[in-house]
Parts: C-alpha cells; structure tokens; sequence
C-alpha cells in the first residue's frame, strides 16, 4: 500500500486538542507552556492543532537548517503575517521574499557593517550615560520602561538623527499599541477583515497614520536640504542599486526605516531588561561582570576599543538572548509539498520555529534553565551546535541588525554596571509574557543603589 504526504504528515505526534478549536486556546493564553510541552514530550519535532490545522514545531537544529537554510526558497513567510504586517512595515526587507527580498537585502547590508555601525557607538553610551542621571539614589524605577525609554532614543537618533523630546517620541507608544494588535491578530484563527471599520481596526490604522506622517515628514526635508546628517535615513535616500539606476522612493524608505526601528527599539529593550532582572537574582555573576568593567574602565564610559576587552560582559547578554529570546517564536509556511526529517509537509502548512523552545533543550544545552554566561565563554560558545542558539533566526532572513544589536547591549550593559547597582525590589519572580516580544510580565521594580 503506498502512503500519502497527508498519511505520513499526519503522523506528527501533537498534543490532544478541543474539537474544532484544537489548542487555540492554549495557544492564546498559555503559548510558552504550550510550546514547551511539545518540545519535552516531543523532541525534535511535534505539533498542536490551530483550529484543524496540524502545525509542527520545528525544534532541532537539523530539521532548523532545512527550513531556514536548504529549503528556504520553500518556506516562506506565511500568508498570515505578511497580510497583518504588510500595512504597518510595507513590503520591507522583513516580509520580502525571493528575489525581491534578496535586491532589499544587497542594498541595505552594507549599511549594517561593522565598520558602519561603529560609529553608533558613541551615542549609544552617551545616552546611556544620560538617562542614568535621571533616576535617584535609592530611588524605584520600572526597569522595562526605562530600557524602552533608552532603545527609543538611540535607535530614534541612529535612524533619523531625531531629537526624541518632540514629536517622534510618539513612536514608541503608537507602535507598541499596534503590534500588540498584530500579535493579537496573528494568534485567532477568526479574521474579520482589516478594511472594517472597527474600532480596533480604527485605532490601529490612526496608530499606523501618526506614525507615517512623522516619517513621510523626515523623508522630505532629507530630500529637500540633502545634507547628510549622519543618519541612517541620510544613507539610506542616497543608496543606489548597483547598476546605479534607482534609488529608493519615499514608500521605500519608509517600510525599511519603520521596519529597523521596530527591530531596533523593542527587541533590545526587552533583552536588557531580562538581562538586568537575572543579574539581580545571580550576584556573583553580577558581581563577575562588575570586576571586568572596573578593571578595564576604572569608571570612565566605555567605546568600541574597550570592546574586545569587555568579553564576559558580552557573554552576559548572549546568555540573556538564549534564556529570553525576544523574538521567541516564528512563523514559516509551505508553497509546496516537501519532506522534511521523516515526514512530508503537504502545500499550506504552516510550520512554527521557537528559539524559546530549542535554547532549553537539555541535549544542546545542559541544565538549560540555569543562567551561565560561562556557555559564551571562548572554547565553550564554538562547541555549540549550528542552529541550536537562533535568538537573530537563521538564512537568508538572519536579522540585518544582529551586529547593532550585540553592540547595543554589550556597551549599554559596561556603561551602567560602572555607575550604578539595580536591586530587584518586586513582589515575585518575574514572568515572561509572550506578545510580539518576550517581554517581563508587569513591572519590573528595581532600586538604584550608587557606587
């Protein structure tokens, strides 16, 4: 008897759903349980039900590389993300495909060398350096505030050399309403259709036109006074296909600058923040990553020569993305039939990669919940498995800004450790909360002690 794509897709071992809803549920109100659940009973592979649907989750660094790398050209971003995202972000580099995706990709790479983004360096502890200065000995702040507060102002100034106390400070708020929208969207298997009018679909399309009008606003006076003011959005209006026949219009240079500060401003404040928390409940490690800086810095602000000799502080935050990735989960889905591992994946399905899942695998990394930056150390970060440590993906949609990013938290973790101590004042262990981001559930309180 010869067997099916369906019969041996169906094979998949899932976890038992409702009828008709499967884990929809589950998936809405306890998405990490959910999905660690089907990492420990499963391995490598396993799935839930999404109403009917059977969606697998790809969770070894093996069955990762062929979706991500051999087979690329076959998963791609689904139907449903590219709908949801394509009136926030457009057809930028992130929600491309193809050839498409790769000329986005040719254009803006060399703008996130490491010799292009060096010179970030500096604003990025400055403004470190100055938000600090804000808060009060023995005062209490909402950590996850500040840190958003302190990503918003560089990314605001490396994007658009923007004065973050006018009006695109309005960014930060109108995007997080709108991608927890999408968010909210991407997880209920009932759409109604984003052209009604309502009220949420309302107060997103208001959300995404403010934000227009502030970039649109950018955009024309780079291109009415074409001073180059240091900025990416400088860079970006003068970059040129290789032909040297087409530059960006405006439409473009929105999608990919809206797109980089999305990137740029949650992601790496979440990071921080986490990163913050566990060193809060881990004093020797703290206390580890203090002495490096004291010994390098002696209380000056750190630049980008110190960085190589900062390597633990560094490690810190590369363990920080394996315990709470930021982007913990993502979505690829089939246009045609393809075996993958031992089973074949019929046209249409979607399947699902968490990098949450596969860094707490206990076969890639022993004890997986324990916090030990000791995993980076130097020997220890090469014998890590390809494709098991994913926090920036993988392939050809590997994130643009991973260089930025490490830079980002590498120098904003030296600069606060030499002035200033967080001690975790919170009622109780703090929770991931799985929304567009990892983000800590609620507040996280911390107490500013001075050194």
């Amino acid at each position: 008897m010869t067997t099916t794509s369906s019969q041996i897709h169906s094979s998949i071992p899932a976890v038992p759903g409702l009828p008709l809803l499967g884990n929809v549920l589950a998936l809405r109100r306890e998405r990490l349980e959910l999905l660690l659940r089907i990492s420990h009973e499963f391995g490598d592979i396993g799935a839930f039900h999404f109403g009917p649907r059977l969606v697998p989750l790809v969770n070894s660094p093996e069955l990762i590389r062929q979706v991500l790398v051999d087979q690329n050209a076959t998963f791609q971003k689904t139907a449903t993300v590219r709908a949801l995202g394509t009136p926030v972000l457009g057809n930028s580099v992130f929600l491309s495909e193809g050839e498409e995706h790769h000329r986005q990709r040719k254009l803006l790479s060399p703008h996130f060398q490491h010799s292009r983004i060096s010179h970030y360096a500096e604003i990025m502890t400055q403004f470190t350096a100055r938000l600090q200065e804000t808060w009060e000995e023995g005062g209490t702040i909402n950590l996850t505030d500040e840190m958003m507060r302190l990503t918003l102002w560089i990314i605001s100034k490396v994007l658009f050399d923007a004065d973050v106390f006018g009006e695109e400070s309005e960014l930060g708020e109108v995007l997080t309403y709108t991608f927890r929208h999408f968010t909210d969207e991407v997880t209920n298997p009932l759409h109604l259709p984003q052209s009604w009018p309502t009220p949420r679909n309302q107060r997103a399309r208001r959300a995404i036109n403010r934000v227009n009008t502030t970039i649109y606003r950018m955009i024309k006076e780079r291109r009415q006074n074409g001073k180059d003011r240091g900025d990416f959005l400088s860079a970006l209006l003068r970059t040129e296909d290789e032909e040297h026949t087409s530059s960006l219009s405006d439409l473009q240079a929105r999608n990919e600058t809206l797109s980089l500060f999305v990137a740029g401003h949650e992601t790496t404040a979440t990071a921080l923040t986490w990163c913050w928390y566990l060193l809060s409940q881990h004093p020797e490690i703290y206390a580890k990553m203090r002495e490096e800086g004291d010994r390098v810095l002696a209380g000056r602000l750190p630049t980008l020569a110190d960085v190589p000799n900062l390597p633990y502080t560094l490690q810190v935050f590369k363990e920080t993305l394996r315990l709470y990735p930021p982007v913990y989960a993502f979505t690829r889905g089939a246009t045609s039939s393809v075996r993958l591992g031992d089973y074949f994946i019929p046209k249409g399905t979607s399947v699902v990669i968490s990098p949450y899942t596969i860094h707490r695998r206990s076969s890639l990394f022993p004890d997986p919940e324990r916090f030990d930056p000791e995993r980076f150390g130097l020997q220890q970060e090469q014998n890590i498995i390809r494709y098991s440590y994913i926090p920036f993906g993988a392939g050809s949609h590997m994130c643009l800004g991973m260089h930025f990013a490490l830079l980002e938290g590498h120098l904003l973790l030296a600069t606060l450790a030499q002035r200033l101590t967080f001690e975790f004042v919170g009622s109780g262990p703090i929770e991931p909360e799985p929304l567009l981001t990892l983000r800590p559930k609620g507040k996280v309180s911390m107490r500013i002690r001075r050194r």
